[in-house]
């Protein structure tokens, strides 16, 4: 999964730095408060050429910036709650 953007990025590395893989940014990217954090964290930043990184972006509107995150593994309600089932009968 990927997070594009300047925001949706930084508020990920303050808040749950271990579920990032790796950080791209184009080579022109000057926003030192995320770059800095992320380095805190141990997550890994790599610079690339703009023309790599419109590759990477696929037309998103990336504000030059793309996390690669950790998918999200969804378990079933019913196992997690077996008792809601028995609601409302």
């Amino acid at each position: 999964m990927k997070l594009y953007g300047k925001r949706s990025v930084y508020e990920r590395v303050k808040a749950k730095p271990k579920t990032l893989r790796k950080i791209l940014v184009d080579k022109d990217f000057s926003d030192t408060e995320t770059l800095n954090l992320a380095r805190k964290n141990k997550v890994r930043v790599e610079k690339v050429h703009s023309g790599q990184f419109c590759k990477f972006a696929k037309g998103k509107n990336s504000q030059i910036i793309i996390a690669k995150v950790m998918e999200y593994n969804y378990d079933d309600f019913d196992r997690c709650f077996p008792w809601s089932g028995i609601i409302g009968q």
